[in-house]
C-alpha cells in the first residue's frame, strides 16, 4: 500500500516523520492533516472561535440550541476520520476481557460474543460504526487507548464536536441549507434502508471527517444541559447531571435531526443500535 495513503485520504511528507516512519523528529500538526494512531485515522483540528447552536429562524430547529453564543476553543486536537468501527472496537473487547485494568460496570461489554460481526446487519462488516453502545463503553474503549501510553484519548466535549462539525460553516449543514443535498453526505432515515453503514461511503466535511451527519448519533463527553449564553472558553458541559449529550444524527432521523446543531441525550448506560462514537487525541 502506498505510504502516502490511508484509506484515501493524502498524507503529507510532515506526517509520515510524525509517525516515525522515517525515523524523523515529530512536527507540529497542519490543519486537515491527517495521521494515524493505532491504525485509527485521525484529522487535525485547530484551534479556533465559533459561534454555537443554531438561530431561532433555522428549519427544524429545537429549543435547547440556543442562545446561540460565541464558543472559543484555545487547543487544537486530533478527532478520528471516522466513527470507531466494529472491528476497532472488537480489537479492545479481545485486548481487555478479564485484564483490562478498566473498571466496567455492568452496562459496559467485556464480552466480543455482545457485537458478533456475523448474521446481522449491524455487525457484518467490520467496517460498519460500533453501535449499540452506552457512554460507559465509550470511555472504557477510550481508557484502553490511552493506556498504551502515546497520549490521552477521550469523547470530544460536545463544543468540540460541534466546531468540528461545522468545520468553519455556518449553516444548518456543513455543506449548506439545502436539505436535499444531505443524501451525499449522509446516512438518514430516507435512504439508510434501515441500517447503518460502512464508514466513509459518504462525501467529507470541509475538513475532511465523514459522518459528522448521520449514519450513527455520537456520544459526547458532556452532560446535558441548558446552554448559559455568553461567550465562553473551552466549554465541558455542566459539572454533573443524570444524561449525556448524543450529536449529529443517525440512520434512523429525518433530514432535520441531522443538522450541525442538533443535540440528543440519554443515560450514560443507554444503549441503542443508533448510538457510536468517535475519538479525541489530545495534544499535538
Amino acid at each position: 500500500m502506498n505510504p502516502f495513503h490511508v484509506r484515501g485520504l493524502v498524507l503529507s511528507a510532515v506526517a509520515i516523520a510524525a509517525v516515525g516512519l522515517w525515523g524523523d523528529a515529530v512536527a507540529a500538526p497542519q490543519a486537515r492533516e491527517v495521521r494515524a494512531f493505532h491504525r485509527i485515522d485521525f484529522v487535525w483540528i485547530p484551534p479556533g472561535t465559533f459561534v454555537m447552536g443554531s438561530p431561532a429562524s433555522e428549519d427544524g430547529r429545537d429549543g435547547d440550541e440556543g442562545p446561540q453564543h460565541e464558543v472559543t476553543l484555545s487547543k487544537g486536537f486530533w478527532l478520528g476520520v471516522y466513527e470507531v468501527t466494529a472491528g476497532q472496537f472488537l480489537e479492545f473487547l479481545n485486548a481487555t476481557r478479564k485484564d483490562s485494568g478498566i473498571l466496567f460496570d455492568e452496562y459496559c461489554p467485556i464480552s466480543a460474543s455482545r457485537y458478533h460481526l456475523g448474521g446481522n446487519s449491524f455487525g457484518s462488516d467490520a467496517r460498519q460504526p460500533m453501535c449499540n453502545v452506552s457512554w460507559n463503553a465509550c470511555v472504557a474503549f477510550c481508557d484502553w487507548l490511552t493506556s498504551k501510553g502515546d497520549s490521552v484519548y477521550r469523547l470530544p466535549t460536545e463544543a468540540e464536536w460541534e466546531y468540528a462539525c461545522r468545520a468553519g460553516t455556518t449553516a444548518a449543514f456543513s455543506f449548506g441549507t439545502d436539505k436535499s443535498l444531505l443524501g451525499e453526505y449522509a446516512w438518514h432515515a430516507g435512504n439508510s434502508d434501515a441500517v447503518t453503514h460502512v464508514v466513509g461511503e459518504k462525501k467529507p466535511n470541509p475538513w475532511g471527517l465523514c459522518d459528522m451527519h448521520g449514519n450513527v448519533c455520537e456520544w459526547c463527553h458532556d452532560w446535558y444541559g441548558e446552554y448559559g449564553g455568553g461567550a465562553v472558553t473551552d466549554p465541558a458541559g455542566p459539572s454533573s447531571g443524570s444524561r449525556r449529550v448524543l450529536r449529529g444524527g443517525s440512520w434512523t432521523d429525518s433530514p432535520g435531526r441531522c443538522r450541525s446543531a442538533g443535540r440528543y441525550s440519554d443515560v450514560p448506560y443507554g444503549t441503542h443500535h443508533s448510538f457510536g462514537f468517535r475519538v479525541v487525541r489530545e495534544g499535538d
